[in-house]
């Protein structure tokens, strides 16, 4: 699902024929954004009136669209029967209008909506992330795992977490000197902020960069710097599915922000201004596959849950181990699970005592729609000591299509693999030996390559 909020604009036929085509749910704003509006202003009223018509008018004949919200953060937070900014509107004009011109649609006043007030955690839409908090952003962030799994929702229809586009982006706009320079002025200016964020000073590129720290530690090394600030929107966007499909069906939806980009830039988009995936876009990709794995700590333990998808029941074969950085791992319990369609249920608890600071616990998990890995270590992962590791490069291509594959002598933190590519996948963790390939398709014809592959703790 994609949900066109109230500050863009009524997308263009191109978009809507995708979208009925491939399936895409679609949630469309008025255009209403962030603001108090003249309710009072006749001509202004009117104004309103033709423009919602002619959008109702315009779009209800796709099928994709599923949804009217009245706008985006119109009386955020405050109690739906109030006499809030955008209510008027909501009761006179958007909504009288979907009743008459689309009456088989769903409408809301305004997006979040619902509850004891327009933003409740516990009923209805909400806009909410464990990320974009003020009481996280000003902590030393080493409960962030604990403080996504407790971010509940029952549809989260916009959840904010940042990320910097990959490398080869950035070199379209920023000079080395912008990238890796100790000047951040250019960063600022690519890096939108919110000037109602009031989190101690911090801007958005700040926020990034603190959390970029404290999750994976402060390094000299720019390249290494800018990775970490690349893979935060990644680790955060698994987690933050994985949570929410452990609570099926309380939580019933999760939509990040955002989608795309509009300018060049560095920020909340998945897909950067020139059409390539970020870091987060593998997450997302690999947290919404059909059944997944999830670890969770919890207290004294950490659970291991799968989640599925699938609207049959199936069997899930799983093997949970214990896997030093560079030996063999301990099969910790191996099994298949029979899960029902559409559901979430817990496999098994492991005590953290069972956990070291010299390895990570990995469920390993099959099902009909392929394979999934969830990997937990108790703890900042920068607090542990990896070995250096060597990785075998093996690559080939015909025009525009190739792959890479990839083995890892020790284990291997974030791989990604660079180049104007579409990746079938990318940073990703590999165990000690293994090899993994991964396909790519160059979307402007031919690639002369080859495809530059890194690691963070690679040997020089």
């Amino acid at each position: 699902m994609l949900r066109c909020w109230g500050g863009g604009i009524y997308e263009p036929p191109a978009f809507w024929e995708t979208c009925n085509r491939h399936g895409i749910l679609i949630m469309q704003d008025f255009m209403l954004a962030c603001a108090e509006y003249p309710e009072d202003d006749s001509q202004f009223m009117q104004q309103l009136e033709k423009e919602f018509s002619l959008a109702i008018h315009m779009l209800r004949n796709h099928p994709a669209l599923v949804l009217w919200t009245g706008g985006n953060e119109l009386g955020m937070n405050s109690d739906p029967q109030s006499n809030y900014s955008g209510r008027k509107i909501a009761e006179q004009i958007s909504g009288p209008l979907c009743q008459k011109l689309d009456p088989n649609r769903p409408f809301l006043p305004t997006s979040p909506w619902g509850g004891k007030t327009n933003n409740d955690p516990a009923w209805g839409e909400s806009h909410t992330s464990a990320w974009y908090d003020t009481n996280f952003l000003l902590s030393d962030m080493k409960d962030y795992r604990q403080r996504i799994s407790d971010c509940t929702f029952r549809f989260a229809s916009e959840s904010a977490i940042v990320g910097a586009p990959p490398l080869h982006s950035l070199r379209k706009f920023l000079s080395e000197d912008d990238i890796f320079g100790p000047d951040k002025a250019l960063w600022e200016y690519r890096t939108k902020d919110n000037p109602y964020n009031g989190i101690d000073a911090m801007t958005h590129y700040d926020m990034l960069v603190k959390t970029a720290e404290q999750l994976y530690g402060r390094t000299e090394d720019p390249i290494l710097r800018l990775r970490h600030m690349e893979y935060v929107q990644c680790e955060w966007i698994r987690l933050a599915m994985e949570a929410a499909r452990r609570r099926m069906f309380f939580s019933s939806g999760l939509l990040f922000w955002m989608y795309n980009d509009c300018w060049p830039a560095s920020g909340w988009s998945m897909l950067d201004y020139f059409g390539f995936a970020k870091a987060g876009w593998y997450g997302m990709k690999r947290a919404c596959a059909p059944v997944i794995a999830a670890l969770a700590p919890v207290d004294n333990h950490v659970e291991l849950w799968i989640a599925s998808d699938l609207a049959k029941d199936a069997s899930i074969p799983y093997r949970l181990l214990i896997q030093p950085f560079s030996a063999s791992a301990q099969i910790l319990a191996e099994g298949t699970m029979g899960i029902k369609g559409n559901s979430s249920q817990k496999v098994t608890d492991i005590p953290c005592e069972k956990l070291g600071r010299d390895c990570l616990l990995v469920c390993d998990i099959e099902s009909p729609s392929g394979t999934d890995r969830a990997i937990y270590y108790p703890g900042p992962l920068h607090d542990a000591i990896l070995p250096r590791t060597q990785l075998q490069v093996f690559q080939s291509s015909r025009g525009s299509r190739g792959q890479v594959r990839i083995t890892a002598e020790n284990y291997a933190r974030v791989v990604t693999l660079e180049g104007d590519l579409d990746f079938s996948d990318n940073y990703i963790d590999l165990l000690p030996g293994e090899s993994r390939e991964i396909t790519w398709t160059c979307p402007t014809g031919e690639f002369d390559g080859p495809v530059n592959v890194i690691c963070w703790n690679q040997l020089e």
